[in-house]
């Protein structure tokens, strides 16, 4: 069997990684990987900074969190896992304050010394006005969970900066990302397993695909002649392009980093998320800080990254699907068209290719049932 994988991701890897491990010896699967970037991992390429010598996350912080068995194994097979809590902080006009928003972000913004019963006490109270059993969209739900005050400091600016449009216009679901928390509790992620390579998540992909049923073939852009040549095509790449956007756009976020360098620690912390308009970005990460095993402060200086979000134009890489109603109405269109029959050989897959905001892990997962619906298709 001859696969094409369009993409050199997490998605395609992951799913070499399943289908190499469940195949007969008598099986023979040969894969031919290409990319239209220049190097490996897509979004989770990680490399040395060269001024400072620590690992760079590229495309932003990629913390692996996950309660998935079936990832954790998947992440640990190939790569040395420290662990990692993301401790995250937010500036606004009222201070520094700890994320998520947990006992000690309420104490510190009304002044209060509240304990867990009093606090619930005092929630219940302040969200009362936006209580519902039925929320509309985000800003409906998080009015709901927060009241107006802790919304407005923490959450309104920032998620418009974010996606780009107002939050009442978000679907609810896009609220279940955000924890908040009635105790001290600031790491952000809530996962049995949470960490960040040793050696960078580029290890992983150079791993996958030096096996020796894979080709590898970067700066190579998708031509629709190629699939002749193979039995099945895994696309991970946007699907209303796949189609020539033949039922228009689907919309995505991007985001881009202006790079930095000071002399000595900058802002003492992994992350800072800005919460106000009137700074146009949304969060400074600091790469050294992710490194905590190393044990070390940078000799000279550190290197920090402010980051931006706006729409996608063509040339720009999606990040986010944004999902809005009229995205996926739009979306059911194309998936219609990928289920005809000349389209048979053809499975999206990954972030983009489902157009569905996936963390890593789910991405794993994903793979691994999408081997096992390969493995019985072909048996």
């Amino acid at each position: 069997m001859k696969i094409l994988c369009v993409g050199a991701g997490l998605a395609n890897a992951s799913l070499i990684h399943f289908l190499n491990q469940s195949k007969s010896q008598q099986e023979e699967i040969f894969f031919e990987v290409i990319d239209k970037r220049d190097h490996l991992g897509g979004n989770c390429y990680t490399e040395v900074d060269e001024e400072t010598g620590v690992t760079i996350h590229k495309y932003g912080p990629h913390i692996f969190n996950t309660n998935s068995e079936i990832a954790w194994e998947f992440i640990n097979t190939y790569l040395t896992m420290h662990p990692f809590t993301n401790r995250v902080k937010a500036s606004t006009p009222k201070g520094i304050f700890s994320m998520p928003i947990n006992l000690h972000t309420i104490n510190q913004l009304y002044g209060k010394s509240m304990n867990v019963t009093e606090a619930i006490g005092f929630m219940d109270k302040i969200t009362a006005p936006y209580r519902t059993s039925d929320p509309k969209n985000f800003e409906d739900t998080m009015l709901s969970h927060l009241g107006r005050d802790l919304y407005d400091e923490f959450i309104y600016g920032y998620t418009k900066k974010q996606w780009g449009v107002e939050p009442s216009e978000l679907p609810a679901a896009v609220a279940k990302r955000l924890p908040f928390r009635l105790n001290y509790n600031d790491n952000y992620y809530n996962k049995k397993y949470q960490g960040i390579p040793e050696e960078g998540y580029s290890a992983l992909f150079e791993k996958i695909f030096a096996d020796k049923n894979v080709h590898l073939s970067l700066g190579t852009t998708y031509d629709d002649n190629m699939a002749s040549d193979y039995d099945s095509i895994i696309y991970t790449g946007t699907i209303d392009q796949f189609f020539k956007f033949e039922f228009g756009r689907l919309s995505y976020r991007t985001v881009f980093w202006e790079r930095n360098i000071s002399n000595g620690i900058f802002q003492g912390n992994a992350v800072i998320n800005y919460t106000t308009e009137d700074k146009p970005f949304t969060r400074i990460n600091e790469p050294f800080f992710f490194e905590p095993w190393k044990n070390e402060l940078p000799k000279t200086c550190s290197v920090y990254f402010t980051e931006f979000s706006k729409f996608t134009d063509l040339e720009d890489e999606p990040y986010y699907p944004i999902r809005r109603t009229e995205d996926l109405n739009r979306l059911n269109l194309y998936e219609q068209k990928a289920a005809l029959e000349k389209y048979s050989k053809f499975i999206f897959h990954g972030r983009l290719g489902l157009y569905q905001y996936l963390d890593m892990d789910m991405v794993i997962e994903a793979s691994a049932r999408l081997a096992e619906k390969i493995k019985k298709y072909n048996h």
